[in-house]
């Protein structure tokens, strides 16, 4: 929770919203789950909540309901955003794969209609589910997630999220900072806060960053450039990732292609190789994850062990 309040703070911040995660009671702060799934499940559902909202904030509360600590219980998010709402007369479209139930909107904020159809399928999957609770044309909506799990051995109750409990918020040493030193990068990805925070990490281990904002241009810089590595993101407007990777290795584009997807399936990495990707990562991306893979993947992670 903590590494993902850090990734979406970046979106939130570009449009002046106030993001708040709020303990409605002790949660414990060590269960059993699959990480990615819950991860890929509020992303999608905040990250649509910042999409949709043009002032005011997103709150996300949470609470734990349990006999015991010890004990199976429920850990559920409330969503809540101030933004445009959605027709009540129109909400069991919500959850229908590739629907979105108001078009203007869909023109004007961009998606695919899968997030909350990916969302509700992997709460399932983790004994849980996500509804819509309410909502109100111009004020706002509320989604409830809900997963079934345990609390881990070992594991105390807290009421706050620690800033530094991921290893990604250390601070990379000397020696990590140079591992990609050198290194010329493409990353190609519309949206703005991604390339903030992926051009940030990359920076932070020596590489040099250019950006490109949508598949075509990706395209362009890629034959015409001398990059090592390109960092493709899937789901872009005008060509997307699956196309560009192909259209690159048609025309003999060689360097390793690193796709980027907000989804984990098996499906999602299996179609990225088969258009030509080298490897799959999932966002919200992990720091250290993406420095290690680059590195092998341009052969200077040998570099590390002799600096």
């Amino acid at each position: 929770l903590s590494q993902l309040k850090s990734l979406l703070s970046f979106q939130a911040m570009s449009k002046n919203l106030y993001l708040e995660f709020i303990f409605e009671n002790p949660i414990p702060d060590l269960i059993f789950t699959d990480p990615t799934k819950l991860r890929q499940i509020l992303l999608n559902i905040i990250g649509n909540a910042i999409k949709f909202t043009q002032k005011g904030s997103v709150k996300i509360r949470l609470f734990w309901q349990s006999a015991s600590p010890s004990k199976s219980g429920t850990l559920s998010f409330r969503i809540c955003d101030t933004g445009i709402g959605i027709d009540l007369n129109q909400a069991s479209n919500l959850f229908q794969p590739f629907v979105q139930v108001d078009n203007s909107n869909t023109r004007k904020f961009g998606g695919t209609g899968l997030g909350l159809a990916l969302s509700r399928r992997l709460a399932v999957a983790l004994n849980g589910d996500v509804t819509l609770e309410n909502s109100e044309a111009n004020k706002g909506s509320v989604f409830l997630c809900k997963i079934k799990t345990q609390s881990a051995e070992g594991a105390t109750m807290t009421t706050s999220l620690v800033e530094k409990y991921t290893e990604t918020s250390q601070p990379f040493t000397e020696k990590d900072s140079k591992i990609l030193a050198g290194t010329k990068i493409l990353l190609v990805d519309d949206a703005p806060d991604n390339q903030i925070l992926i051009s940030r990490f990359l920076k932070s281990a020596g590489a040099e960053v250019d950006i490109a904002s949508d598949g075509l241009e990706g395209v362009e810089m890629a034959l015409s450039g001398n990059y090592k590595i390109v960092l493709m993101d899937i789901q872009m407007p005008q060509l997307d990732g699956y196309e560009a990777t192909a259209h690159l290795r048609k025309q003999g584009f060689t360097p390793p292609i690193i796709a980027l997807t907000a989804h984990a399936f098996k499906e999602e990495r299996d179609r990225c190789l088969n258009v030509g990707c080298t490897n799959h990562l999932t966002k919200p991306v992990d720091r250290r994850v993406l420095i290690d893979e680059v590195a092998r993947l341009v052969g200077t992670s040998e570099l590390k062990a002799t600096l």
